[in-house]
């Protein structure tokens, strides 16, 4: 088909989907198997083309048959507008008036746009609503929550506050973990303490059997009659009087443990009751 574009002839040739598009010297300017793409291209030449909102909202060139509707009469069926010669011209929504205001100039891409804007701005606007109820309700909520409570009043003020609350907590929190390594460590010290002091009663225990057994002579490790056991004695009740003074000290160092136990749970619960107190601030 030979057509002209303000003096100038061009060519449109068509296949089935395929287009091409020559220059009058039978130039290819461009080709397409799109009709949508064909009529973007053909913009260039005419610097016209019907933009109707799609199904989502948004602002589309349509396929040119859109361009020529109000001016294409049917010799076989016509049926004014209705547009029975055409297919799927329902794709966009109310597109017989929107094609005819946009052919007469009453709509036109600036208007599409503008509608477009508008709808943004319309679902923007009841998000921040939707956004702003949310905030209320928490204010609400905070509200209650501070019933009766001092806060500073100040954005900047209170962001100082709770930055001090924050390291006063981090300072709490360092104190309770070496308290709490300080409670591990005294309380294994208390038990190799308390392992300590059993084996020491366990030797002086074996020492008095041994003397039990030398008083009537008869060798403790042999069972042999003994004629003189008074050195086997003497060292036995050395190994008793040695174990006697090593369990006086672990028993002192025991009270100890249990002393210092007793005052670090003491600061291990005061810590945690700081803890609690930062928490709930």
């Amino acid at each position: 088909m030979k057509i002209d574009i303000d003096g100038i002839g061009y060519y449109i040739y068509r296949s089935a989907e395929l287009f091409k598009f020559f220059s009058e010297n039978k130039e290819v300017l461009f080709t397409s198997v799109s009709s949508r793409e064909l009529s973007e291209k053909l913009k260039r030449y005419t610097n016209f083309a019907v933009q109707l909102p799609n199904r989502s909202e948004k602002l589309e060139v349509t396929p040119p048959a859109y361009n020529y509707l109000p001016f294409y009469i049917d010799q076989d069926h016509y049926e004014g507008n209705n547009y029975a010669a055409f297919k799927n011209l329902g794709q966009y929504v109310g597109f017989r008036e929107n094609v005819l205001f946009y052919h007469l100039g009453v709509y036109n891409e600036e208007y599409f746009e503008l509608v477009h804007s508008r709808d943004e701005i319309k679902e923007k606007k009841a998000q921040s609503e939707s956004q702003l109820e949310i905030f209320k309700a928490m204010i609400e909520g905070l509200d209650k929550k501070l019933a009766g409570v001092s806060v500073s009043s100040s954005y900047e003020a209170l962001r100082k506050d709770v930055a001090i609350y924050q390291k006063e907590y981090a300072e709490v929190l360092d104190k309770l973990s070496k308290s709490k390594k300080k409670l591990i460590d005294l309380r294994n010290h208390l038990y190799e303490t308390e392992q300590m002091l059993k084996e020491i009663e366990d030797v002086s225990k074996e020492s008095e059997k041994k003397i039990k057994k030398l008083r009537k002579h008869i060798c403790p490790e042999c069972r042999t009659e003994l004629a003189d056991t008074i050195q086997l004695k003497s060292k036995n009740y050395n190994l008793i009087e040695d174990a006697i003074l090593i369990k006086n000290d672990l028993q002192i160092s025991l009270l100890e443990y249990q002393r210092q136990i007793e005052k670090e749970e003491k600061m291990y619960k005061e810590l945690l009751e700081q803890m609690s107190a930062y928490e709930k601030n």
